[in-house]
């Protein structure tokens, strides 16, 4: 049985405030939208760039994953092969298809343990 992942899709606000570069609107995230448009008023970090900083996000990527075992191990090997940031990123991307895979995979087979239990609401009549 194979599942899809749900898309997520981005709307973007209907008015679009003027704001002064520098200034974040209303949306607590703003000035970090470094990797997508906030879903306040549509600028990336609250209008200081004309689109996603691909360094910002490429850092923020390895900040984020170097606590992870595998992306950890990734690491070791970057350092110790010299791979470019190009050969990590496909690798981590490769990680993290084979981490997803694995995780519907384990919800696939959990969730049809659960519908092969008879299911009860509790409520006598």
């Amino acid at each position: 049985m194979d599942f899809d992942l749900p898309t997520i899709e981005f709307k973007m606000p209907r008015s679009v405030p003027v704001l002064e570069k520098g200034i974040p609107c209303d949306h607590t995230g703003c000035r970090n939208h470094y990797s997508h448009p906030c879903e306040g008023c549509g600028r990336y970090a609250a209008g200081l760039l004309d689109g996603p900083d691909v360094d910002a996000c490429f850092l923020k990527l390895v900040e984020y994953y170097t606590h992870d075992p595998t992306f950890y191990m990734i690491m070791q090997h970057v350092e110790k092969y010299k791979l470019t940031e190009t050969q990590m990123l496909y690798m981590m991307l490769f990680a993290m298809k084979l981490q997803r895979d694995a995780l519907v995979k384990q919800l696939t087979k959990t969730f049809e343990e659960l519908i092969s239990v008879p299911y009860t609401t509790g409520d006598t009549e």
